[in-house]
C-alpha cells in the first residue's frame, strides 16, 4: 500500500484516492507487479478522467460507494488492468492497437 501514498506536494482529489484504495483493497491488483503500481495508478486515473469522467463526478458528489458504483469500478479497473502494459507512456496511447494474442491492448502511438 505504501506504493500508493500521495506525494507530499501533490495531493490527490478524494475521488482518485477512493479509486486507488478500492482497487488495492478489493484484490483487483493482486496480480499487478508491485514495481508497476505507481505507473498503473497514474494511468488508471488518466483513463478514468478521459473515458469515464461521470464516475469521478459521482464519487466526488455522492462520497459513498453503492452497489452500482462498486460494480462499475470493478468493471473499469479489471478491464484496464488486463490492458495495462508497464513501461508504456499512457499519456500517448491508442487503445485500438492489438496485442499479439489478438486482445485489444493499450499500446504506444507512433511518435
Amino acid at each position: 500500500m505504501s506504493k500508493f501514498l500521495n506525494s507530499q506536494y501533490c495531493p490527490l482529489p478524494v475521488e482518485l484516492q477512493i479509486i486507488s484504495i478500492f482497487a488495492v483493497t478489493s484484490g483487483l491488483l493482486d496480480s499487478t507487479p508491485v514495481d508497476s503500481l505507481c505507473e498503473f495508478e497514474a494511468a488508471l486515473h488518466d483513463h478514468l478522467a478521459k473515458k469515464f469522467p461521470e464516475v469521478l463526478v459521482v464519487l466526488r458528489t455522492k462520497k459513498s460507494l453503492d452497489d452500482d458504483i462498486v460494480a462499475k469500478l470493478k468493471e473499469i479497473i479489471s478491464e484496464f488492468r488486463d490492458l495495462f502494459i508497464p513501461g508504456v507512456n499512457f499519456s500517448k496511447t491508442d487503445s485500438t492497437q492489438l496485442k499479439s494474442d489478438g486482445k485489444q491492448s493499450i499500446a504506444k502511438e507512433a511518435a
